[in-house]
């Protein structure tokens, strides 16, 4: 996809993988203790546990989904992230995520959103990863009532001459299928800068139910 658009503070919606393709995460051993199978990942303050974007698994959840009330799906979220921080070339982009519930029902979320990034052609590229890391804190139970929000921190390493990411998607924790994301930025000299990525691997922090402290410094 072409990463273009007008004006100011422009929003450009990133083209999903098929809906055949749903993005999820497999086990992985975490911290060497076992494999992981889809519960809550724990990290000791400041480590990270790498997860791969792949098919047939789930994106981290921590514990239930909150007094009864059920998770929030990929059907029930929209998806922004917006830049935050300058950047260089082989420096940080920080972005502010935000996961607001579009539906007419109450839903919970509790964990770290999981991203997949896309090639030019809309293909989800296979070796895709998330780093979750308990930033600005553990996980908690956040009931999303129609119209709330859920905030998250994430970046990623972007090099002059490193891959340029054609879209990106998100998985709600503890479910399989995912949402397109929409990226705000300035302008689209700063868009083309910023989806240069170094690697295939964005850094998450826990869904906090404000912006205090979620976003990271770059």
């Amino acid at each position: 996809m072409a990463l273009s658009s007008a004006g100011a503070a422009s929003k450009i919606a990133l083209m999903a993988v098929g809906a055949t393709a749903l993005l999820a995460l497999s086990a992985c051993q975490v911290g060497g203790t076992g494999a992981y199978s889809g519960g809550a990942p724990a990290p000791a303050a400041g480590s990270e546990i790498a997860q791969p974007a792949a098919a047939g698994g789930q994106a981290p959840a921590a514990g239930g989904s909150g007094g009864g009330t059920s998770r929030c799906t990929a059907a029930d979220l929209s998806v922004e992230i917006t830049y935050q921080s300058a950047v260089a070339p082989a420096q940080t982009a920080s972005w502010l995520l935000t996961a607001s519930n579009t539906s007419s029902r109450s839903c919970a979320v509790n964990g770290y959103p999981s991203f997949g990034l896309e090639d030019a052609s809309g293909s989800l590229w296979s070796d895709s990863r998330t780093q979750y890391v308990r930033h600005p804190g553990a996980p908690m139970k956040i009931i999303l009532k129609p119209g709330r929000t859920a905030f998250a921190g994430v970046k990623w390493a972007v090099c002059g001459s490193g891959d340029l990411v054609g879209g990106l998607v998100m998985t709600p924790p503890g479910d399989t299928k995912h949402v397109k994301v929409t990226v705000n930025t300035d302008s689209d000299s700063e868009r083309l800068k910023l989806f240069r990525v170094c690697s295939h691997s964005v850094t998450a922090g826990s869904l906090q139910p404000a912006t205090q402290g979620v976003v990271f410094a770059s």
